[in-house]
């Protein structure tokens, strides 16, 4: 929700310079914003630490910031940036389910989320 607003109030700043909105230079910053809260999931989801709520704030926020930026990127038409927002989404997802699945962490992750389909 922080993450949310705080775009938004960026959005409203920049929004009587139209100009500044969309920048490539702009998208590829927010691309990089939900990389704290995927490190953040890799690191807790294979067993490597336990994540805190500081951290979760703050990664969340960012998330929630590039998430407002991908919905708002739609609301304005900018297919192709929202496009290319899409695939970053998709290099996050490979990249953590491949990480998930060298790490051999995946029955562990599935036992401790989805109790009820593992049998013993």
């Amino acid at each position: 929700m922080a993450g949310a607003i705080a775009y938004l109030a960026t959005f409203l700043t920049v929004l009587s310079s139209p100009a500044l909105l969309p920048n490539l230079s702009f998208e590829f910053v927010v691309a990089l914003l939900p990389a704290p809260a995927a490190i953040d999931w890799f690191t807790q989801a294979i067993g490597r630490r336990e994540s805190n709520n500081s951290l979760r704030i703050v990664s969340g926020a960012l998330l929630g910031f590039a998430g407002m930026d991908f919905l708002m990127l739609l609301l304005t038409q900018h297919w192709i940036l929202g496009v290319g927002a899409l695939l970053v989404v998709a290099i996050y997802l490979i990249a953590l389910m491949g990480g998930v699945h060298w790490s051999g962490a995946i029955e562990r992750i599935v036992r401790e989320h989805f109790p009820e389909t593992v049998s013993e």
